[in-house]
């Protein structure tokens, strides 16, 4: 059989023997085709007489209609399937040797590998590549061979398909053929798990699969849960990100019951009142400044952020007394004097030093008027040093003011200069 009209058989069949398109779901195989035989041959043929002779003992194609060769295989595992080939042909003995016809008998083993996907292999199309060995007879000649192969399959149903291959075979002994081994045929395969419907391959069969376009989770149904919080997507405010129950699927990342999208800081515990920050310690006294009675000064605990009272020294109670014995007012009027105002400024400097003292400022007035109007007056010349050290930053709840009008004289009231003296104020420790 010549050349082209070989090329025209191997081309125009629409069989195949075994491929690796075997899968968990087909782990069994058998395939029956024809094969022809390609010895390579080289130099060209003579002008006069047409002969080659270079080509060797046995013609460059060979091929009868009992060319057949038949396959079984199983599946292995990730693409690999192991195959045994029996194969019969004949081989044409070149002239003007003899011209006579030899019986070719093989037997061989392949491991196979798809290329396309290897564990997954349901394409259409599958290329493949395999290696083996195997025994060829020539003429009752035998020798052990190395084969390589190459080839494609063409599945045109779950179970039938179409397969062109090529295999080199290498002959271990000198007296041996090194050739070429060209086949197709049909195969059908069978046996292994039922094959279901899966779209997304997640392993839940479509009919049962909510969401058969997405793989997803059994426990969902086929439903995916991307950020993995246990909440399906569908559900999930922040299907991205991992996150909580409570808040939908989003998260909460310090964990202090604020999901992070409302929280300011969300990375540090707070409080909502604070919008999930903390609430500070100004001082660092370990009293927090929400219930720090003096957030800008360290105390203690057991006095609410407060330092424990220092008891005001005897000198500097003096000296407040010392100043406020200056306090002198004229007839009828409540206006500090220059000299009143200078006084009060050493007064708030030793109040500042005990920032937790409190002071009684008490006016005084003489016997002048009604002792209606000196009550009012007295109380209101109180409450103009008491305004005065307000001014100054002394705390308002440290102070009180009080007016005793004419009822407590520290002079005569018979005397202009007693009466002087009896228009005063005074500042008094409060225990």
């Amino acid at each position: 059989m010549n050349y082209l009209k070989s090329l025209f058989i191997l081309s125009f069949l629409c069989i195949t023997n075994f491929s690796n398109a075997q899968d968990k779901f087909n782990q069994w195989a058998v395939g029956i085709g024809i094969n022809a035989i390609n010895n390579p041959t080289t130099g060209s043929n003579d002008e006069v007489t047409g002969l080659n002779p270079q080509m060797g003992r046995y013609a460059t194609w060979n091929m009868e209609a009992a060319a057949i060769r038949v396959t079984a295989a199983r599946y292995l595992d990730a693409g690999f399937i192991f195959e045994l080939v029996g194969s019969r042909n004949t081989i044409d003995e070149n002239f003007p040797i003899t011209g006579m016809e030899f019986d070719y008998l093989s037997i061989d083993g392949m491991f196979k590998l798809n290329l396309s996907k290897a564990k997954k292999p349901v394409n259409k199309i599958n290329p493949y590549v395999g290696i083996g060995g195997g025994y060829t007879w020539v003429d009752k000649i035998g020798a052990g061979t190395i084969n390589g192969t190459a080839g494609i399959n063409f599945w045109v149903t779950d179970r039938f398909g179409i397969n062109l291959q090529s295999t080199l075979k290498k002959a271990f002994k000198e007296y041996g053929t090194t050739h070429y081994q060209h086949s197709g045929g049909v195969v059908y395969r069978f046996g292994g798990e039922k094959r279901i419907k899966d779209k997304d391959e997640d392993g839940i069969e479509d009919k049962w699969d909510k969401c058969p376009e997405v793989p997803g989770l059994a426990e969902f149904n086929g439903c995916p849960d991307n950020d993995g919080d246990g909440i399906q997507d569908k559900v999930d405010d922040c299907p991205n990100l991992a996150g909580l129950k409570i808040f939908n699927g989003c998260p909460d990342t310090d964990g202090d019951g604020i999901q992070d999208k409302d929280d300011v800081c969300p990375e540090v515990p707070g409080i909502l009142a604070n919008q999930g920050c903390p609430i500070p310690d100004s001082d660092q006294d370990g009293v927090l400044d929400d219930v720090d009675k003096c957030p800008n000064v360290v105390g203690t605990v057991a006095n609410f952020g407060c330092p424990e009272e220092e008891k005001i020294s005897q000198q500097d109670e003096e000296k407040i007394n010392y100043f406020a014995q200056t306090l002198l007012f004229e007839y009828g009027r409540t206006t500090l004097r220059a000299s009143d105002r200078a006084a009060l400024d050493e007064v708030v400097t030793i109040m500042n030093a005990y920032p937790f003292a409190k002071f009684a400022i008490e006016g005084h007035t003489d016997n002048s008027s009604s002792q209606t109007h000196n009550l009012r007056l007295s109380l209101n010349r109180a409450k103009a040093v008491k305004n005065y050290l307000v001014a100054k930053g002394i705390d308002p709840d440290r102070l009180s003011a009080q007016g005793f009008g004419e009822g407590r004289p520290i002079d005569s009231n018979a005397t202009r200069e007693g009466r002087r003296r009896n228009r005063r104020v005074e500042i008094v420790l409060r225990n």
